[in-house]
């Protein structure tokens, strides 16, 4: 499952972006040449939510390029908005095509699970035990005109499995270009984070413009 997420802090944030010919305000161009317009993005959200917009990484026109989508959408035949995918389910009707055509990557600093009883959620926050940047699998597609992306989740692993059944999958730094420009859906990189891969925290309450505070 993965239902919330967060940035990284804001120079990370740029820093890691700028490779992906992202750029802040009065940044200068990275190492990649690029001919797409500087893309003004969101401000840094530590507590992302389905509905919220936030910058992905797509292949577009021969490069690989940032847009800034909506986290989830809610077709008419369902009940609920859908933001995340299946990893076991991608060859359906409405992830099939994205899957083969349309992936994205979601650049994040980490996400959030909950433990405890309904009246007493407990956040924790998971991100890779260095702290480098998550780069999540996804999908995008459009919908009534507006480009929306889903995360792709996966049985999780043994480190998640204490917090939730399902984790989000991370593709390694450098498998992001292979990623997004494979010819064939890249099946093989739907897996778990490996053991020592993640850490986490139990944090206080969640805020839009603070990172996750450990207790």
């Amino acid at each position: 499952m993965c239902g919330r997420k967060y940035d990284s802090e804001v120079a990370e944030r740029e820093r890691e972006l700028s490779r992906f010919n992202v750029y802040g305000p009065g940044r200068k161009r990275g190492r990649r040449s690029s001919t797409h317009q500087v893309l003004e993005l969101p401000p840094p959200n530590f507590d992302i939510r389905p509905t919220n917009q936030h910058v992905v990484i797509i292949a577009q026109d021969g490069d690989i390029a940032p847009a800034v989508m909506r986290w989830g959408f809610k077709p008419e035949w369902a009940k609920l908005i859908l933001f995340n995918s299946t990893a076991e389910k991608l060859s359906g009707r409405t992830w099939g095509r994205p899957f083969r055509e349309q992936r994205c990557v979601i650049p994040v600093g980490g996400f959030y699970e909950w433990s405890g009883p309904k009246s007493a959620r407990q956040p924790h926050a998971i991100q890779y035990a260095d702290k480098r940047m998550l780069y999540l699998a996804g999908l995008w597609l459009e919908h009534e005109g507006e480009r929306c992306y889903s995360v792709i989740t996966t049985e999780a692993s043994s480190f998640m499995a204490k917090l939730h059944h399902r984790e989000p999958v991370a593709i390694r730094e450098d498998s992001v270009e292979a990623y997004l420009t494979a010819d064939k859906p890249p099946m093989e990189m739907m897996r778990a984070t490996e053991a020592g891969e993640l850490s986490e925290f139990a944090c206080a309450s969640l805020k839009k413009d603070a990172p996750p505070v450990p207790l």
